[in-house]
Formats: structure tokens, C-alpha cells, sequence
């Protein structure tokens, strides 16, 4: 295979990869890559792919790397590859078709020499070499600054932070004790013999200015300085933190397990933030901080920026893909990095870009507080499937905009549509779909679409190609749409379609003069014709309102009626009780002094056992017999009602004490004799009742129809107390 460059002329065959002047004047070939068949090249200068049985090649210039099966290759047996103009490499393998999309982000995985995939803290030491932790250990990048592999320094201890310290040390934070290197050389473990509250230690910070480094742990947060631990208040020696960081005022920051963040000032004070403040009751896993203030990511709640203006909040609601921020970057151009639980978020001049799977990332979810810029200008993210590494040369904005295509058009039953023709009136659906050859990130396209003169704007960008119209009026139209990528770049030039729709019969101009005729005609005969429907129509109207008039009364004064009757007996029910009770005792007030109004409560004795034994339906039966009884053993003058299930009341105008005792007997003696047949049975019932009288008073109250009946009511408890089948009067309860 060979690949000419400007440059160069690279050779790949059976012995390995080489390359020569592009001017040939040399014929010895230098050797890049020997003991590897070559099956195919592509790419360009500083920028050449491989294809090969053991995985893919890539060479930049300086640096050669392989990937493989550990990278995410579908397989290592490559047969060919191809770079097309988007920067997309498509690659033919023994498994099918291939497509590997370069970007700004390099993973490296324990292939690369990490004791782990796992990464959890990142830094640069003294020697500018890249120091990284990981679940099994640290491990430091080569000397050269290629960082095309690693090395350990120590395994079997998971490592949450480093620190540089200016003394040339290297502060570790592990799961065994703060590791103290010097040299790539273990001086010291510091652990609960030591002085520290815990040796599971998960943060690092250091106050340049007072010389204090700070230390983490599970139960609790200590401070070394000048070598040696310093005591500290209860509100910091308490704290347990799993993020620290100490900001350019000299604020240490400490994001507390059980959630919130404590902020310790220059002068010793403390404070704590959370919801009550704006902040977050939530935890807060990565800490950093610029000129004018500080960052935090927050496990749920977004992240927030603190600064002398307030504190803001950067979610989901401001574009955000996701709201657990594990870890929060302000980089040296101003922009702020996010790696949330569904890909990285980059905030830059106030605008959000999101980057996945699909830019390279190896994984959507970034490890906490795992996040560094070196000292050339690179990026590195820590992450559960390896070490992210973002070169910001890398970044492609060179990309042009996406290219939109028709691909069809159609009408009715998907019958195509040529440009400019016009169609039926009776056309249906116009349907027209709309494809993009940018294949960098095909889910992220979207497409915008406006159809000219009906409809002047853009449309919301859409993920679907296909876009409809449905019944468009006659006349001449214009559908335009265009592209838009992952960065919202949009087609330069949109996609055109133009087309007419023709005038259904109905609209021509011979047939609109007809019905115009047709319609005066018709409209003086209509005229005449509802003039005398209206005069017959007024008197039938006249019939009707009187008719309706008659019914309605009668319906209403049959509502009235059904309102107040009890429906099982045909007695007035409680409601039309009360009613009446009223209305006599407000006639009794206008009454001469000697008249009396009289209140009898029944009760039916055992009627319960009816109802249990004999079901509903038989004490339906007595309830409805003795309901007639009582009527019937009264005057006409009288009021029975029934006030609830198995309660009467009788309400015995102009009758005294003596009177009314009288009836109770007559009363109780009707209920009785009362007998009803019911399933070869003969029922019979007795009942108890209450008396009470009442004379005018000065005025009538309210008060006094509650007073009556609670009256009538004691005493007819109390009848029922002495064994049932006799009355009480309200003179006789305490007896």
C-alpha cells in the first residue's frame, strides 16, 4: 500500500510501515513500524492510518499508536481503510463496515500502561510528567511528554487525589493512608498513628500562603503544616469531605459527604451553604475555582458558580445535558468544562456544547473530581473506561456546513412530483423527505424547513427527514429546507422545490358569475319564504313558551314536592320537618300566652333485628306500615315525618301537655297494631317515644327548634332506657 504526502511517500507491505522523501532523493526507507503486514493506508500529512491484522495504526508526526480490540475496535482484522473529507475513517474489516470518527478526545486504557481503567484523580508533578490514579494505583506519563504510555509507581491502593507540593513532594490520597512521594519513591504513609482521623483519605488542598495542606478523610478533615499536624475548631476538624479546594482569596472549600459545602475564610470563620442559601443540600463532588469566583459540581442539582455578584445555577433548564455534574473544569481560555452522567458539556461565551459518544468520548459518565489542564494546554478527564485526553488543536471547526438533498416528492398515494408542475386541487398529503451526507454525528442532524408564501418562517429544527403538508390552498409555492450538525451549523445554500396547486372547478371564474346570479335570485325568494316562516314560527314560538311555562311549573312544584318527601313512606322527610317546625314555632310566638306546641319523637324498638334476620327488604315493608299508621292516627293538622331510618316525628300544633299525651298513647297503640306479611311471617313492631311541650316566648330563635327537639330527644333516650314501648315526657327524664 502506499500514501503519497507532500512531504512524504509512506509504504506499507508484509514487512512493516516505512516512509520516504516525497522527492525520493534518499532510497533507504526509514522504518516506523516494523513486523506487521500492511494492508492498506490512508489519510494525509502528520495524519496516516493503517489497516492491518493486529488493529489500526495511526501516526502524527511524533507519535504512533495502536488501536485494538481494547480501544473499542469491532475487531483487529483490518483490511482497508479510507479518510473522506469530513475526517471520518471508514475502515473494511472481517466483521463488515467500520466508521471511526477522529476527534480532539484520546483515550487510554491499562493498554496503554494504566494499573486501571478506572480513573479517579489526575495532576502534573514537579516534572511536568502527567500523574494518574486510578482504582488499582498510580501511574506517571513518560518524561518526553508523549504520553503515548505509563508507568506505575505503586498499585494495590485506590487513589482518590494528588497533590503537588511545592517542596517537589507528591501528596497521594488513598483508600490506605496519604502517601508522601519524593522521587517516584514512597518517603511516607500517613495514617491514624500519624495523626490523621482516617487513613480512607478522599481529598487534597493546599494554601500556598499560610503553607497548609489540607487532608481529607472518612471522619474527619486535618491540617499539616510545616510537617506537622495542627489542631483544628470542631466545625473543621468535624467535616468530611470528598472535595476540597482552596481558591485564589485563600477560602478553603470543603464539599461535605452528607451534602451542602463549608467555606472557611482567611480569618478562620466558617459557614456553611446550602439550599436555605441558593446553593444545593446535595453533594458536591468537584470543586474549582477562577479570578472571580468558584464552580461546583453537585450530584443532582447542576452546577453552581459563586462570586461576589451571587450564586448562579447552571442545570438542565440552561442546557445542561444532565444534572449530576461529577466534574466542574475552568480551563485558560475562559470556558468551563462539565463531565455530567451523559457526556461533557463545555460553557463558552455564555453558550453550551455537548460532546458523546459520537466525539470520541470512551464513556458518558466522568469520575469525580478526576479533571486537569497540563501545562501545554491539554485537557485530561478521568472516567470509568480510561483516561480522556482533549487536545484543543484537535478540535475539527474547519468542518463545512451540512449539505441538504431531496430526495423525493410526492402527492396523494406517493405519486412523484417534478419541479415546477402543478398539481390536482384534489391532491392530498404533499410529502417531501430531505437527507444529509454528513455522516460525523448522523443522529445529531437536524432539519429546518419553510414552505413559501404560506408559511415565511423556519420551522423548529427536527430529527425526521420527512416532512407533510396537508390540503394546500391553489396557488404557486416555494419548500426550502436545510441542515443543521451537532455544533448547529445549518446548510449554507437550502434544498428548493417549487410547485403549484390548481383551482378546484368551483373556483373558476364563469362558474363564481353564475353562482353569483343564482345566489341574488335565490336570496329574494328565501327572503320572502322565511319572511312568513318567521310570522308562523313567532306564533308557534308563543304556543310553545306557554306550554313550556305550564310545565315547568308543574315540574317544579313536583320537585318542590319530591325535596320534601321521605320516598320509602310518602311522609315528609327531615328536611320539610325542620321546615315546619319553624313555621310553627315562629306561629306559637304570635299566639296568645296559654297556647302550647307539643313535639312527639318515635322510635321503633328492635327494628335493627328485623333488618338482620329478615334483610332490607322486610323492614322496607314495616317501615312503609307503620309510616301509614301514624298518619292515620292523627290530625289532619298534625305533621308526621320521617326524620330517619327507624324515626318518627309527629309535630302536634295548638295541643298542651295533656293533649299530647294523649296522642303518644294513640301513637304507640297504632304502632303496634300494625301487622305485615312477609315471607310466610307476620311482622309486627312496637316503639318508644319522647314528649316535649313548649310555650311562647318573648321572641323566636333559632336556637329554640335545636332546644325543642334535643328535648324530645332526652326524653325519648330515656324511655328507651326503661325498656322500650312507652313514652317520656321531657319532664320525666330525670326521674
Amino acid at each position: 500500500a502506499l500514501l503519497p504526502t507532500q512531504r512524504w511517500l509512506y509504504v506499507g507491505c508484509e514487512r512493516g510501515l516505512f516512509r520516504l522523501p516525497a522527492s525520493l532523493e534518499a532510497l533507504q526507507p526509514e522504518l516506523l513500524v516494523p513486523n506487521i503486514t500492511v494492508q492498506d493506508l490512508s489519510g494525509g500529512e502528520n495524519n496516516v492510518w493503517a489497516a492491518t491484522r493486529t488493529g489500526l495504526l495511526h501516526w502524527d508526526g511524533q507519535t504512533l499508536r495502536t488501536l485494538t480490540t481494547k480501544n473499542g475496535l469491532p475487531t483487529e482484522v483490518v483490511h482497508r481503510v479510507l479518510l473522506d473529507h469530513e475526517g471520518i475513517l471508514w475502515m473494511g474489516t472481517e466483521e463488515g463496515l467500520g466508521k471511526l470518527v477522529p476527534g480532539p478526545f484520546l483515550t487510554f486504557t491499562t493498554a496503554d500502561g494504566l494499573p486501571h481503567s478506572f480513573v479517579r484523580a489526575i495532576a502534573e508533578d514537579a516534572k511536568g510528567r502527567l500523574v494518574v490514579g486510578t482504582r488499582n494505583g498510580l501511574a506517571v506519563g513518560d518524561k518526553d511528554g508523549s504520553l503515548q504510555r505509563f508507568h506505575s509507581v505503586f498499585t494495590e491502593r485506590r487513589v482518590y487525589a494528588i497533590l503537588q507540593h511545592p517542596s517537589g513532594d507528591l501528596w497521594v490520597a488513598t483508600n490506605g493512608g496519604v502517601v508522601q512521594l519524593r522521587n517516584d519513591q514512597t518517603a511516607r504513609i500517613w495514617q491514624e498513628k500519624d495523626g490523621l482521623p482516617d487513613r480512607f483519605t478522599f481529598a487534597l488542598a493546599y494554601d500556598a500562603t499560610t503553607d497548609e495542606l489540607w487532608l481529607g478523610t472518612w471522619s474527619g478533615t486535618a491540617c499539616l503544616k510545616r510537617g506537622k499536624l495542627v489542631p483544628l475548631p470542631p466545625p473543621l476538624a468535624s467535616a468530611r469531605p470528598l472535595s476540597m479546594h482552596v481558591d485564589q482569596r485563600g477560602r478553603l472549600w470543603i464539599g461535605l459527604r452528607d451534602g451542602k459545602v463549608l467555606v472557611r475564610e482567611r480569618n478562620g470563620n466558617t459557614k456553611v451553604l446550602g439550599a436555605a442559601e441558593g446553593f444545593s443540600d446535595q453533594v458536591v463532588w468537584s470543586i474549582a475555582s477562577d479570578e472571580q469566583g468558584v464552580w461546583l459540581g453537585t450530584n443532582g442539582d447542576g452546577a453552581f458558580y459563586v462570586s461576589d455578584r451571587g450564586i448562579s445555577r447552571w442545570d438542565t433548564s440552561k442546557g445542561l445535558v444532565d444534572d449530576f455534574v461529577w466534574q466542574v473544569l475552568p480551563d485558560k481560555k475562559g470556558r468551563v468544562w462539565f463531565f455530567t452522567s451523559q457526556g461533557l458539556d463545555r460553557l463558552e461565551a455564555g453558550n453550551i456544547r455537548h460532546f458523546g459518544a459520537h466525539d470520541g468520548l470512551p464513556d458518558l459518565e466522568g469520575s469525580a473530581n478526576a479533571c486537569w489542564q497540563d501545562s501545554r494546554g491539554n485537557l485530561w478527564f478521568g472516567t470509568g473506561s480510561g483516561l480522556v485526553r482533549y487536545d484543543p488543536q484537535a478540535e475539527n471547526k474547519a468542518l463545512a456546513p451540512p449539505q441538504v438533498l431531496l430526495e423525493s416528492a410526492t402527492f396523494g398515494n406517493g405519486v412523484a412530483v417534478q419541479p415546477g408542475k402543478q398539481l390536482p386541487s384534489t391532491h392530498g398529503r404533499v410529502v417531501f423527505s430531505v437527507v444529509s451526507l454528513a455522516l460525523r454525528n448522523e443522529k445529531a442532524l437536524r432539519y429546518s424547513y419553510r414552505l413559501l408564501p404560506a408559511q415565511p418562517s423556519w420551522s423548529p429544527p427536527q430529527a425526521q427527514g420527512e416532512i407533510a403538508f396537508a390540503a394546500l390552498g391553489p396557488g404557486s409555492y416555494r419548500f426550502e429546507a436545510v441542515a443543521l450538525d451537532a455544533d448547529g451549523q445549518r446548510s449554507e445554500t437550502p434544498v428548493a422545490f417549487e410547485f403549484s396547486v390548481a383551482r378546484p372547478w368551483w373556483q373558476s371564474p364563469l362558474f363564481l358569475t353564475g353562482l353569483v346570479l343564482l345566489a341574488v335570485g335565490l336570496t329574494v325568494a328565501y327572503s320572502r319564504w322565511r319572511l312568513a316562516r318567521v310570522q308562523a314560527r313567532a306564533r308557534e314560538l308563543e304556543r310553545l313558551v306557554k306550554e313550556r311555562t305550564r310545565e315547568l311549573a308543574e315540574k317544579a312544584l313536583e320537585l318542590a314536592r319530591l325535596a320534601e318527601t321521605d320516598e320509602l313512606t310518602g311522609l315528609p322527610n327531615r328536611r320539610k320537618f325542620f321546615e315546619t317546625l319553624r313555621s310553627e314555632l315562629q306561629r306559637l310566638w304570635r299566639a296568645p300566652q296559654e297556647t302550647r306546641l307539643a313535639l312527639l319523637l318515635v322510635d321503633l324498638d328492635n327494628f335493627k333485628d328485623i333488618n338482620d334476620t329478615l334483610g332490607h327488604t322486610a323492614g322496607d315493608l314495616v317501615l312503609k306500615a307503620v309510616g301509614a299508621a301514624l298518619a292515620a292516627s292523627v290530625r289532619t293538622t298534625d305533621t308526621v315525618a320521617r326524620i330517619g331510618g327507624d324515626e318518627f316525628a309527629v309535630i302536634l300544633p295548638m295541643t298542651d301537655r295533656l293533649g299530647a299525651a294523649v296522642v303518644a298513647r294513640k301513637v304507640l297503640d297504632a304502632v303496634s297494631s300494625v301487622r305485615v306479611d312477609f315471607a310466610g311471617r307476620t311482622l309486627s313492631v312496637t316503639a318508644t317515644a319522647g314528649l316535649a311541650v313548649v310555650a311562647p316566648t318573648a321572641a323566636f330563635a333559632e336556637e329554640e327548634i335545636t332546644r325543642l327537639v334535643q328535648r324530645a330527644d332526652v326524653a325519648l333516650y330515656a324511655a328507651k332506657r326503661r325498656g322500650g314501648n312507652i313514652f317520656l315526657e321531657d319532664t320525666e327524664t330525670l326521674a
